[in-house]
């Protein structure tokens, strides 16, 4: 029997003044809810998709429509629990189980490599994974990795492994690291293009080069941003593959960018919903449209437009609300 993917999709809009004049801008938001836990998102920035792996299989999204693929649609799927992996290099997604790794081509998930008899956190299937980053060579075997570890490959020969509070260096021709730093507190490592940050618990921007084994505080381009950044109330969101992370704290969200030395914060949203529990973000920059995946098994859509009203509002106010629940095959 076909599995179905079940959808709820709630819907409003709300206008917020955000200054004195007529300008306004509307804040499009829409939930959907999922089934089963989800484990991992990835932007696709050649089609326009997004990618959910779930507990269920993986969910191709374009910002209303899911398109899913699990072992009811695809007979080369055994194991529905999938973990996505990018390469930042290629731009290709890699989506993996337990004993295969599949490839997101052509706007669908494919076999990539057929391998049984592989531990959930084995050894060989990471080697493979670490591979695919590193231009598909031959790399040492790590025990300490598992699909909860992030990766940061530094060019086609060198990466690092985030493994709870360690960071380890390693290269392709020595299994032991080349670097090795304790992370202290609630701290997040993140990439903007090539290079590799730290915020640290007194929100800092530290760039980090294990290369040379140094670190630098990188200043604010725009400085007064720093005040709407909670210490407590605060996370970025970062994938490996993913171009430009995400800063969220409170109901604010930002982009960050490193140009010229200086890190430069661009606000992208003013009412980020509270108590979301938020694990995933992942912004498309050319829609303006940030997207959320959610400890609570759900999606979250946020679209803004600026416009001009002859009516001011002072505060958000939900209105055109709507809703409905449909299966997708």
């Amino acid at each position: 029997m076909q599995k179905r993917l079940r959808v709820f999709l709630f819907s409003f809009s709300l206008l917020i003044c955000t200054v004195s004049t007529l300008a306004q801008k509307k804040y499009d938001i829409q939930y959907f809810t999922v089934e089963s836990d989800i484990t991992g998102m990835q932007r696709d920035d050649n089609n326009e998709f997004v990618w959910i792996a779930t507990e269920n299989g993986l969910i191709r999204f374009d910002g209303l429509h899911f398109v899913p693929f699990n072992s009811g649609n695809c007979s080369f799927i055994v194991r529905d629990r999938l973990h996505l992996q990018g390469n930042q290099a290629t731009g290709e997604i890699f989506a993996a189980n337990s004993g295969n790794i599949f490839l997101v081509a052509d706007n669908r998930l494919k076999p990539y490599e057929k391998k049984t008899n592989i531990n959930y956190y084995g050894e060989n299937l990471y080697n493979k994974i670490v591979s695919l980053y590193l231009g598909r060579k031959t790399v040492p075997k790590i025990n300490s990795y598992n699909f909860e570890s992030k990766l940061f490959p530094l060019n086609d020969s060198t990466y690092l492994v985030q493994n709870r509070n360690i960071l380890c260096g390693y290269s392709a021709s020595s299994i032991n690291p080349f670097y090795k730093k304790t992370i202290t507190g609630v701290s997040y490592l993140f990439k903007v293009d090539s290079s590799l940050f730290m915020l640290n618990e007194q929100n800092e921007f530290i760039l980090i080069d294990p290369i040379t084994n140094t670190e630098e505080k990188i200043n604010l381009d725009n400085i007064n941003e720093t005040t709407s950044i909670s210490k407590k109330n605060r996370a970025i969101y970062w994938q490996t593959g993913e171009e430009q992370p995400v800063l969220i704290s409170g109901t604010k969200a930002w982009t960050i960018d490193y140009k010229n030395n200086k890190i430069t914060l661009t606000l992208i949203c003013s009412q980020v919903p509270t108590g979301a529990q938020i694990k995933y973000a992942e912004y498309d920059t050319k829609d303006g449209i940030l997207i959320f995946a959610t400890d609570k098994k759900s999606i979250i859509v946020i679209h803004a437009t600026l416009f001009i009203s002859s009516v001011k509002k002072s505060k958000a106010d939900p209105n055109e609300i709507n809703s409905y629940y449909g299966q997708i095959e």
